[in-house]
């Protein structure tokens, strides 16, 4: 997350970005992570410099009725404003493909 975090705070609020899609997975427990850190990368986001941005995906290591799934979607309260967020979770380990060392990702979930 802090990664993220700092690239995204080098965008600058006052240039038109002409980035329209973003995304991001976290394979680490929501648990984790800071749940503010979320509302910190929301912030960032719905800046006005970043005003072409028009999908952001996020992908967690989580299942979807996890109180903390939930709460990741609730702190990404300005893209979900906006209709631009999609929150999916990441394979867990039993749904791991033989063929590749890391989760797939399993579906997306509605907003």
């Amino acid at each position: 997350m802090s990664w993220a975090l700092s690239l995204l705070s080098h965008l600058s609020p006052t240039t038109n970005t002409p980035l329209h899609s973003i995304g991001l997975e976290f394979y680490a427990d929501p648990k984790k992570i800071p749940i503010k850190a979320f509302a910190h990368l929301d912030s960032l986001l719905v800046q006005s410099g970043l005003k072409n941005l028009r999908q952001v995906d996020i992908g967690l290591f989580s299942i979807p009725t996890c109180p903390d799934f939930v709460r990741v979607q609730d702190e990404l309260s300005g893209l979900r404003e906006r209709g631009c967020v999609r929150c999916y979770r990441l394979g867990i380990k039993n749904q791991r493909s033989n063929r590749q060392l890391t989760p797939r990702i399993s579906k997306y979930e509605a907003n």
